[in-house]
């Protein structure tokens, strides 16, 4: 069994742990991690864990913890994937992955050097239709032009047009469009 952390409490989080659940009992989540108790507390109850820290340090000097799920805001995906990594901890983490290329060398050469899988939660890579796609190209023969559209309106926008800061716009953030929803391009 796979014991694991969340760094985050949002809804991909929870998201992210109910689809654990569904692999019969081959993850487990040990601990979460939040910028404050209460919510922690709050997060960790509705899944029945127990271990709450509000040090990203303690967290990763955790024994019993096998690998992390990083959902945090963009700018800190770096330094926390890399404390995780530094401590031995496997890492699946929400994208954008870094914020920079430079930081995704890094951190995947470190990830490598230690035997630990470094990932991006990029689920659209393993949906059913892109083998459906890459088998119907196979069929069609030569393709001179495709064009792709994605586009999505925030669930968060109505919440940014009242006056609620929203981390998923905040450029401070390593946040927009080009970070979020521009990565499926």
């Amino acid at each position: 069994m796979i014991r694991f952390a969340t760094v985050g409490t949002s809804w991909i989080t929870e998201s992210f742990i109910k689809g654990t659940n569904l692999l019969g009992g081959k993850l487990k989540l040990d601990a979460v991690y939040s910028r404050t108790d209460d919510k922690g507390r709050s997060f960790a109850e509705k899944f029945g864990c127990g271990k709450v820290y509000t040090d990203i340090n303690e967290l990763a000097q955790d024994k019993d913890i096998d690998a992390v799920y990083i959902a945090s805001p963009n700018a800190f995906h770096y330094i926390q994937s890399r404390i995780m990594l530094k401590a031995g901890k496997h890492v699946i983490c929400e994208k954008p992955i870094t914020v920079t290329p430079e930081e995704f060398t890094e951190l995947n050469a470190l990830a490598e050097s230690k035997g630990l899988v470094y990932m991006e939660a990029l689920m659209a890579q393993y949906l059913p239709a892109r083998t459906s796609v890459a088998q119907a190209i196979g069929r069609i023969g030569r393709i001179s032009h495709v064009r792709f559209d994605f586009s999505q309106r925030s669930s968060k926008y109505d919440s940014l047009m009242s006056g609620y800061h929203e981390n998923i716009f905040d450029p401070k953030m390593a946040a927009g469009a080009l970070m979020d929803l521009g990565i499926y391009c």
